[in-house]
């Protein structure tokens, strides 16, 4: 029997389309993957290329073999089929000898991580146990609605949750125990999301997993069975996610309205039919959710299901307020009748329930249809975001990589296609060298490039910040082009089956020309395939990049390899040799015990808080203690000197984000102040204020008052900020910035709008800042109009509104700035346009800029002078269309 590839048996071919290989459960290598052969591999031994790929697919199959046999029903033929593929490869000595190497190095990794994988997979059962427990006991209060969970279920789902979150910390302080347990574990993630995908057609990841535990907490505690809202922008996945959640609530698919039931509503309820037995009933997807029955003919009605009517906001107004009025609070058992039913009487099934979806009208889209407030006001809503993709959650990444995975878990792929890039940092202090991931949009393999480019198109599309925000003013106005998951996993499945044979195209080469015909489709804007050319070029997947060919294949990545190219995966830091003597450092204990310590440049990462402390207060990281407080890190707070245990800070200390998020009339708002950093330095740097830069702090730091305050302040819809100098410096720097902000032309603008020479009313140059700190701080501003509650009051009374809200107003400086970064964004003067229609005018008061004992600065953009106009007016004088923008300063430490 021919080893040969290319053999007369028909084998091979059954063998690379139907048994693909199954992985180890983990080799030697512990690096992350560069490309690099892992030392000690068949692949870096004596062993050829030819007996190396017949070694792995023997491995592979002698584990399918052993998976089988171990089947209740395993299929003889199927055995059959394995063992006469492990006989063809075995008479090859050298595959022989390779895969005995194969098997010692499994065996080895095996025991070396045996004892941390007892640990993980006893909790993880016990944690997953207790979620099947509580799902299960949702299912049962969701089937009987029509009575309250009695006191012991209430307690038991709490105490459930309780025993889930403890579980959950455990296994998070386990992964952390060594980067290869990490990897370890991560490939696992990877494997659980590829066989989701395979048998259901999409993965639970955990922002789904989120999602659905805010929807089942809905319908099954909260509704009081009115009838759920899923809202988010395209390509968020709210259908798929609404499927598979009603497959786990009540253990089949939804039923689904059609595009025909937006023109005549009425069906879904039902519909009179006559036969030759006489006319019945047939009941719509509606009406077969709400009596678990197809006609009225029949007898035994079933258990009803979840109802699914996507882009609710596209039905007929009238119609839908009539249905949701009519179905909303309705209790299972409860009898119930519709006109359509022409007046028969069926009872509510225990396992109805109404689950919607809608784009609704944004900033960025207007023009989508609200729904009635009728509709809106019966209607519990859940927001639905993508999938998260930072170096810290790199979801997406991991989905992807699981979809580009074989239904074995194998990965047949150059790492450097796959993998993120890092680079080398050494600390000073320390001299340790660790691996940093690289951020740039250009930096790492294809696939980690693609995921962030994603990414970022998402976020263009949704109006926020991306990696061209910088440089191009338009990055965040795709209109219609957003990239959707599902969509992506279609091409990568492709990609994956297609593989073998098209091993001479790299998935550069294939995901590039995806893209391309992606983007050049018909229907998309003009203005959306020239923003979506400059991510390609930004993200290096434009059409000249030099791929990577892999002519002859390659070999498979290991389970350890493929677990690691998730950057949540720690890189282990390196001792440098010959390393100088540290520097040294004491503070004292509250007791007057000296502590000896290496101080340590933590960057970004120096400010920390106890996971729990609700008062949020910050602690600085000083070092690592010396002596007898080896092993101890110095923490510095505002009660003085605390000692932390390594491991206890671990597992019981988080370092302090500087992202904040909360909500303001139903959306999420964000602020990533490190990016606020970034984007007002290179501003600044932009129009030549270098002052500004030199002065902007190197580390943001607020404290736990000034944080609370950037969470109220986002509540109130304070969605933008800047970092901004000390004031002192802006008011030397008034004609620098008068000259950049309302003087300097902007190539975005057409003639009409070009900035002319602006007015500076004498005396306004010289005004008197107030209410600002002396060092730096962070200002934070609206994107809305000025509020229409502050037109036509006098300063004074705007001062006593201001006061109650906790607002501060404008000074001169910060208007000529907010006006130029405003224009520059949109290209136009929308923000502080004046109006005749006292309703439009963006005419502001600059409260905290004061003229004189009695004077108060003003300012707005001249559309007839085409021109900045700063002025100022007695405190006592008011206007129609002049109200005052307000802001919210908080002090950097």
């Amino acid at each position: 029997m021919s080893s040969e590839r290319g053999g007369t048996h028909p084998i091979w071919e059954r063998i690379e389309q139907e048994v693909e290989p199954l992985p180890p459960e983990t080799t030697g290598s512990t690096r992350s993957p560069q490309g690099a052969e892992p030392q000690g591999s068949p692949e870096t031994s004596v062993f050829n290329s030819e007996a190396v790929r017949g070694a792995e697919e023997l491995f592979a199959l002698w584990e399918d073999y052993g998976r089988r046999r171990h089947e209740e029903h395993p299929g003889p033929d199927r055995i059959a089929t394995v063992k006469d593929a492990i006989a063809q490869r075995w008479h090859n000595p050298e595959t022989q000898k390779a895969f005995m190497e194969k098997l010692r190095q499994w065996y080895e990794e095996r025991i070396k991580l045996a004892e941390p994988m007892v640990d993980f997979r006893k909790l993880r059962d016990t944690r997953d146990s207790y979620l099947a427990e509580r799902e299960k006991l949702y299912r049962t209060v969701f089937r009987h609605r029509d009575r309250d969970p009695d006191e012991l279920t209430q307690i038991r789902l709490g105490e459930l949750s309780a025993q889930i979150e403890a579980q959950e910390r455990r296994l998070d302080s386990l992964e952390h125990q060594s980067p290869e347990f990490a990897a370890r574990l991560s490939f696992e993630r990877m494997v659980e999301y590829n066989d989701q995908l395979r048998t259901e057609g999409f993965a639970w990841t955990p922002s789904r997993e989120q999602h659905f535990e805010k929807m089942i907490e809905y319908l099954v505690i909260f509704n009081q069975n009115r009838p759920l809202l899923l809202v988010g922008e395209t390509g968020t996945g709210k259908t798929a996610l609404a499927r598979n959640a009603s497959r786990r609530l009540v253990g089949r698919s939804p039923l689904e309205v059609g595009e025909e039931a937006k023109s005549d509503i009425r069906p879904l309820l039902g519909s009179k039919a006559i036969d030759g037995e006489g006319s019945y009933i047939h009941y719509g997807q509606l009406g077969q959710a709400l009596t678990g029955k197809e006609t009225s003919r029949s007898t035994e009605p079933g258990p009803g299901g979840i109802f699914y009517m996507d882009e609710m906001n596209g039905y007929p107004p009238d119609a839908l307020r009539s249905l949701i009025k009519q179905i909303s609070g309705r209790r299972p058992g409860e009898a119930i009748t519709f006109a359509a039913w022409a007046g028969r009487v069926e009872r509510l099934s225990s396992e109805f329930g109404f689950i919607g979806s809608a784009n609704l009208p944004s900033e960025k889209h207007p023009d989508r249809s609200d729904l009635p407030i009728e509709v809106a006001r019966e209607l519990g809503e859940i927001e639905i975001g993508y999938q998260p993709q930072t170096p810290e959650n790199p979801e997406l990444y991991e989905l992807l990589t699981a979809g580009l995975m074989d239904q074995n878990g194998r990965l047949r792929l150059p790492a450097e296609e796959l993998a993120p890039e890092y680079e080398d940092v050494v600390d000073a202090t320390t001299n340790v060298k660790r691996q940093e991931l690289k951020t740039q949009p250009e930096a790492g393999g294809t696939l980690w490039r693609f995921a962030n480019l994603m990414a970022d198109i998402q976020r263009s599309y949704t109006g926020q910040a991306n990696a061209l925000t910088p440089t191009e003013r338009e990055a965040s106005y795709l209109r219609a082009a957003v990239l959707d998951t599902g969509l992506v996993l279609s091409w990568l499945g492709a990609y994956r089956k297609a593989l073998h044979s098209m091993r001479r195209q790299s998935l550069t080469e294939f995901l590039t020309h995806q893209l391309h015909e992606w983007a050049g489709r018909k229907g998309l804007p003009s203005e959306d395939r020239v923003l979506l050319g400059k991510f390609l070029q930004a993200y290096r997947l434009d059409e000249s990049v030099d791929s990577i060919h892999t002519e002859g294949g390659h070999r498979f990545l290991t389970p350890q390899e493929i677990g690691a190219l998730s950057p949540r995966v720690p890189r282990e830091a390196e001792t440098l040799k010959e390393a100088p003597k540290p520097v040294e450092a004491s503070k004292f204990l509250a007791d007057g015990t000296e502590v000896v310590y290496s101080p340590e440049q933590t960057g970004g990462r120096s400010q920390w808080m106890k996971k729990g402390d609700r008062s949020k207060r910050p602690w600085r990281m000083l070092g690592v203690g010396k002596g007898a407080h080896q092993g101890k890190v110095v923490m510095e707070g505002e009660a003085g000197i605390e000692l932390v245990d390594q491991r206890v800070l671990r597992r019981e200390w988080a370092a302090a984000s500087l992202t904040f998020a909360e909500r303001f009339e139903g959306k999420e708002i964000k602020l990533d102040v490190t990016e606020t950093r970034r984007v007002s330095e290179e501003f600044y740097e932009e129009h030549d204020l270098y002052d500004f830069v030199d002065n902007l702090p190197k580390e943001i730091r607020f404290s736990p008052e000034g944080e609370a305050r950037i969470r109220e302040a986002l509540k109130m819809g304070f969605d933008k900020a800047m970092i901004l100098p000390q004031a002192e410096l802006q008011g030397r720097s008034i004609n620098a910035v008068i000259e950049q902000m309302a003087k300097k032309p902007h190539t975005g603008l057409s003639a009409p709008d070009q900035y002319g020479d602006p007015y500076i009313a004498e005396g306004t140059k010289q005004s008197q800042t107030r209410n600002r700190p002396v060092k730096a701080y962070m200002l934070m501003y609206q994107s809305r109009p000025v509020p229409s509650e502050t037109k036509g009051k006098t300063p004074d009374q705007l001062e006593t509104l201001f006061q109650q809200k906790k607002w501060n107003g404008l000074t001169m400086s910060e208007y000529l700035l907010l006006q130029r970064r405003e224009l520059e964004e949109h290209n136009n003067h929308s923000f502080d346009a004046y109006d005749d229609d006292a309703t439009k005018s963006q005419w502001s008061w600059l409260l905290d800029s004061r003229v004189s004992s009695s004077g108060v600065a003003d300012a707005h953009w001249d559309p007839r002078g085409r021109r900045v106009s700063v002025s100022w007016s007695d405190a006592g004088r008011s206007g129609p269309g002049l109200g005052a923008r307000p802001a919210v300063v908080v002090e950097i430490l």
